[in-house]
């Protein structure tokens, strides 16, 4: 489970981060590029980093 946490959120900051292809209209942008930090180092795959972030992203869909 904490490798797919950890290739699920490298892939969701590379899709707000790249700068080659920019993808438009991505729903709460903003407030998942404050959430997700533009940091190639983080450890996606602990879940004392991670889960406070997937919390806070949870709340943006209710």
């Amino acid at each position: 489970m904490d490798k797919i946490r950890e290739v699920a959120a490298k892939v969701l900051e590379w899709i707000l981060y790249n700068k080659t292809i920019f993808v438009p209209f991505i729903p709460y942008r903003e407030k998942l590029e404050e959430i997700i930090p533009n940091d190639g180092d983080l450890k996606w795959g602990v879940p004392t980093f991670s889960c406070p972030c997937e919390v806070t992203s949870d709340k943006l869909l209710q």
